[in-house]
């Protein structure tokens, strides 16, 4: 792989917009059946990372464009002592874009959105415990689901998949308006707290089959009417309810990437309107199936990489670019949105892995103008549901989970990292 490589189109935006209340972290965990050996973790990072080069490395600035640089530094486990999604204390430059944290049964990967998406953390992590399971004696094997630390690193996945599946062309524009906003007390100290439930993943497909939508699009239709029912009481805000949506472009596109390669898709509801669980979720299938699919993707690559490609944008200096993608994601793009889901997915392991993880986790940054967010993934058949909140209100998360416990008879067994609430 080559020393040095350029941002792919979907990672340019984030240095530029990374700060304390906008890190631009994610994480995605697994919790294991037995506690975390502290040295078997660092011996199968040792050799995961070899595998995953891009893990590696650093960004800097040039005059004009950021750029990627490999490093040779050792990366080393922290025992997790924080609050998740922590923002990186070095501006980016000299300081690790991947971290592993272990607490308990938990091991948990940090990523800086600049070096990959869900997708390939996913992919790292799954090496990860891999790893980790052989080297604390577990007979496990790969089963063809798991990249092992020797296996050959291809080209391909250290491939920009945007300006390979890039079709020139002038799409239609999109209309954009503000959305509602969550607001509430932040906690002070500054911090993430955590909500996460489980649930049982194949009773929520069969409600959600019986209301011929899928899993997906059932979470996120009980979230916006969660979210109208707190709006309902705040009149004065009366903008439309949108929850962005981001999609794996994997699905679509055929790529081997290990960077980024999703698109950001929105579904949006009258917050003015009488709305109900089941006029929410009609809305949401009838906008979710014509945005993900494959024409309307490919439109939002095609308009992605034509900003990329403006020829003015190209001799401004990275300080004035700075200035304007900072200056239109926090005063426009961070308030057209009201909160995001993100969906990791059905995440397959080998058989001989299973016994030995219990669930997986994923939690996503809020933002200053999206204090309260939310994520998903599944193994077995544990559905992980994880909110992540800097505001000290928690009315939304208590009643997501108190309508799944008392309309549908769901078992839910929560649990949270309790950051803001010792008081």
């Amino acid at each position: 792989m080559n020393k040095w490589t350029r941002l792919d189109n979907a990672a340019i935006i984030f240095p530029s917009v990374a700060k304390a209340k906008n890190s631009t972290i994610y994480r995605i965990s697994a919790v294991l059946n037995e506690t975390i050996l502290p040295v078997c973790l660092q011996k199968a990072l040792n050799r995961t990372i070899r595998r995953y080069p891009m893990m590696t490395m650093r960004i800097h600035k040039g005059l004009f464009w950021r750029y990627m640089e490999s490093s040779d530094e050792p990366l080393r486990i922290k025992r997790e002592e924080d609050y998740p999604c922590h923002p990186l204390q070095d501006k980016i430059n000299r300081e690790s874009l991947l971290k592993v944290f272990y607490y308990r049964r938990r091991i948990s990967v940090e990523v800086f959105h600049a070096i990959t998406d869900g997708s390939g953390a996913l992919e790292f992590l799954k090496t990860l415990v891999y790893e980790y399971l052989k080297e604390s004696g577990k007979n496990v094997s790969p089963e063809g689901l798991v990249r092992t630390a020797v296996s050959p690193v291809l080209p391909e996945e250290a491939e920009d998949s945007f300006h390979r599946c890039y079709i020139p062309g002038h799409p239609p524009k999109l209309r954009y308006s503000k959305a509602y906003q969550i607001t509430g007390t932040y906690f002070e100290p500054y911090g993430i707290h955590v909500t996460q439930g489980v649930v049982s993943a194949s009773a929520i497909r069969k409600i959600a089959k019986q209301q011929g939508a899928t899993m997906t699009e059932f979470i996120l239709a009980l979230l916006m009417y969660m979210i109208y029912r707190q709006s309902s009481q705040d009149r004065e805000d009366q903008r439309p309810i949108k929850v962005t949506v981001p999609v794996n472009l994997r699905q679509f596109f055929p790529s081997q990437s290990l960077r980024n390669f999703f698109a950001i898709t929105s579904v949006e509801i009258s917050s003015r309107q009488e709305q109900s669980l089941f006029k929410i979720l009609c809305e949401v299938k009838e906008q979710t199936r014509k945005k993900i699919t494959k024409p309307f993707l490919q439109d939002v690559i095609t308009r992605n990489i034509n900003l990329e490609k403006i020829k003015i944008a190209r001799f401004l200096p990275l300080l004035v670019k700075d200035w304007i993608v900072k200056s239109r994601y926090f005063y426009y793009n961070d308030k057209l949105r009201t909160c995001t889901l993100t969906n990791l997915g059905k995440v397959e392991l080998p058989e001989s892995m299973g016994p030995f993880v219990e669930r997986m986790e994923v939690v996503f940054y809020p933002t200053l103008n999206n204090p309260l967010n939310c994520a998903i993934c599944t193994v077995h058949d544990n559905l992980t549901i994880s909110f992540s909140r800097t505001i000290r209100e928690n009315r939304i998360i208590g009643d997501f989970f108190r309508y799944l416990a008392q309309e549908y008879q769901l078992e839910v067994k929560l649990y949270s990292n309790e950051w803001g609430i010792s008081d």
